[in-house]
């Protein structure tokens, strides 16, 4: 962090303090995660002042200065942009066009969250692709369903003949079941509720 950056989260660290001391806790929380904090003029002006050095402008007259209302651009982590609200931006303004009027910034009115930009380094395309392929689901059971000879009923896959008598005999036995009482049935990943109407599980 350069010098010019440093003296701003200095205001900022002074701002979350008066603010934690008056009891605003969600703003608080919220200025801890701002990674850092500018200062930019606003496009409305606050006033001029003529400046009358020869050296400067000549014999072109007065040089005219302009002052601008000026807005706190804080850099956060982009989910917590929808958490500064207007309302919950206007106090923290409050508090740090004061803290930054006694620190010489001068005209400070409003506070600007934005997303922060992500700190990668030179092997940031390896780091994403492999978050990526982490990421990435393997669908690995409709895939062995396209590739397998095992047998199939009900929109299940079976792992062998075997599981398909087993299925079949709970569902003979969920039969005689009251019509709310089921048995749940999971061959391989897929899960079934079979009804007390055979042959027509309910399955996801």
């Amino acid at each position: 962090m350069d010098e010019q950056g440093t003296y701003y989260d200095w205001i900022l660290g002074q701002t979350t303090g008066l603010l934690a001391e008056r009891g605003d806790d969600r703003a608080v929380a919220l200025l801890i995660d701002v990674r850092s904090m500018s200062l930019h003029n606003t496009d409305e002006v606050v006033g001029t002042r003529k400046i009358f050095d020869t050296f400067l402008t000549g014999d072109d007259g007065p040089l005219i200065e302009t002052f601008y209302r000026r807005e706190a651009v804080l850099d956060v982590p982009d989910h917590l942009i929808p958490a500064f609200t207007e309302e919950v931006c206007e106090r923290i303004a409050a508090t740090l066009s004061y803290i930054a009027e006694r620190n010489g910034e001068e005209n400070v009115a409003y506070v600007r969250p934005r997303p922060a930009l992500p700190e990668v380094d030179e092997d940031w395309r390896k780091t994403y692709a492999a978050r990526q392929a982490r990421a990435r689901p393997s669908n690995q059971a409709r895939r062995e369903s396209a590739v397998t000879t095992h047998p199939a009923e009900d929109g299940l896959t079976f792992g062998s003949a075997e599981e398909l008598r087993a299925y079949r005999a709970l569902k003979r036995l969920q039969s005689r079941f009251p019509e709310h009482d089921t048995i749940a049935i999971a061959p391989l990943p897929a899960i079934a509720c079979a009804l007390a109407t055979p042959g027509a599980p309910t399955s996801w």
